[in-house]
């Protein structure tokens, strides 16, 4: 077991008005402030689902880390984390 297991998991709150997350990238950014941080240096989790039109929507972005990042708002996940 590594430490970086023992960290909780941060949810982002994909509601919060401004901030985008940018898959493709996998960074997370405040379009109020201009800030941006990117996840790829952390332990992170996609969800998505399919429509009933056959689109794939983004609905969930975990990180599992010691701290949450810094840009957007992140609540400790309490079922996983």
């Amino acid at each position: 077991m590594t430490d970086q297991t023992l960290h909780p998991i941060w949810k982002l709150d994909l509601a919060e008005e401004g901030v985008i997350f940018d898959e493709p990238t996998f960074s997370v950014r405040d379009n109020k402030s201009g800030e941006s941080i990117g996840l790829l240096g952390m332990e992170w989790f996609l969800g998505r689902l399919t429509t009933s039109t056959t689109q794939t929507v983004l609905y969930d972005v975990r990180v599992r880390a010691a701290k949450p990042p810094t840009v957007g708002r992140w609540s400790k996940d309490a079922e996983l984390g």
